[in-house]
């Protein structure tokens, strides 16, 4: 409870702590300080720590996955290309949609970059992620 509070940095009015990518989540000081809702201030403090710097990595990875399917001419919107492309996201996991023949390419692609988010953010634990190809989401 106590290294949670010593990262809460404090304002005058309102203290925050901050996710990877550095977006804060402010707090009302005298919300943490009193003794009936400082347990729940510290929780959410937990928490938008871990939630939003989990947000911060997939975030980064999603963007650097189309970026990679755009440079390989497998998504392109005004060309009417969607060989490949992110097509849903919930909480840790990605839905790509993606042409058969290229699917376990794109598979390497997403699970590379993945991986390579928490290196970015300085995370020294090693990540990994893993994926399957299916026909469709029943068989997830």
């Amino acid at each position: 409870e106590r290294g949670v509070l010593d990262r809460i940095k404090n304002g005058e009015e309102f203290g925050y702590v901050t996710t990877l990518g550095g977006r804060l989540r402010r707090l009302d000081r005298k919300y943490l300080t009193d003794e009936e809702t400082g347990y729940t201030a510290i929780t959410q403090a937990i928490n938008a720590i871990i939630q939003g710097g989990v947000a911060d990595l997939i975030k980064f990875a999603m963007v650097r996955i189309q970026r990679i399917f755009k440079e390989k001419g497998w998504l392109n919107p005004e060309l009417n290309h969607w060989d490949a492309t992110i097509s849903g996201q919930v909480h840790d996991e990605l839905f790509i949609e993606a042409k058969e023949e290229i699917a376990e390419e794109a598979l390497s692609i997403v699970k590379r970059e993945l991986e390579y988010a928490g290196e970015h953010y300085g995370i020294t634990v090693p990540m990994t992620a893993d994926g399957k190809i299916v026909s469709n989401l029943g068989e997830k």
